[in-house]
């Protein structure tokens, strides 16, 4: 079940300040488990096939396709009050303008922690954004921005590297608007473990 809000406020920048309540110090071991996990799978697998998503057309695209995620997060678009209950496990991120990757996601005590093992993490500010497609209301990934932070939307969480940790908020979006086919926002994981 996916609760939401409707976002009725202004979006602009604000500063990491605004964020109460999500202490780093307490969610350093879960990361650490999390980021730990993560590397030794991608070992295991050996990640040495190309990733089609980094084609000069679909990086276009994804640009293109982020642009509209951020356009709908501040024309209104459902902010989520609650991570989806898929959120747990391995499920597809990716930083905006690289390909899909598997992150860890697990409760925290704090909220919902994903760990992301890859390339392109933002350093502050930055923030990762959950995507719910609205119509079937279906967790579709976790995207990755190098930007400042919205204003007035519920923290879910975070993600986390080696080195940095962004907030985590969420939206419902309308898939057919920012993913496509050919392009898609998210690309295929090796697989997705629901624990």
């Amino acid at each position: 079940m996916i609760h939401t809000i409707t976002d009725g406020g202004e979006h602009g920048q604000a500063s990491p300040a605004g964020w109460t309540g999500f202490s780093l110090p307490c969610r350093i071991p879960l990361v650490r488990t999390i980021l730990l996990t993560m590397m030794l799978v991608g070992v295991a697998a050996g990640c040495t096939t190309p990733n089609p998503e980094n084609s000069a057309a679909c990086a276009i695209t994804m640009m293109a396709s982020a642009n509209r995620v951020i356009d709908q997060m501040r024309s209104g678009a459902k902010t989520l009050s609650f991570p989806p209950d898929e959120l747990v496990g391995t499920v597809p991120a990716r930083v905006v303008g690289l390909g899909t990757t598997a992150a860890m996601a697990a409760g925290g005590p704090d909220g919902t922690v994903v760990g992301y093992v890859g390339e392109g993490f933002p350093t502050e500010p930055g923030f990762g954004l959950v995507i719910v497609e609205d119509s079937a209301e279906v967790f579709k990934g976790v995207l990755i921005f190098d930007l400042p932070l919205p204003q007035n939307m519920p923290q879910l969480g975070t993600v986390s590297n080696v080195n940095t940790t962004v907030p985590l908020f969420g939206i419902r979006v309308s898939w057919a608007a920012v993913s496509n086919d050919r392009c898609p926002l998210f690309g295929p994981i090796d697989s997705v473990t629901k624990e």
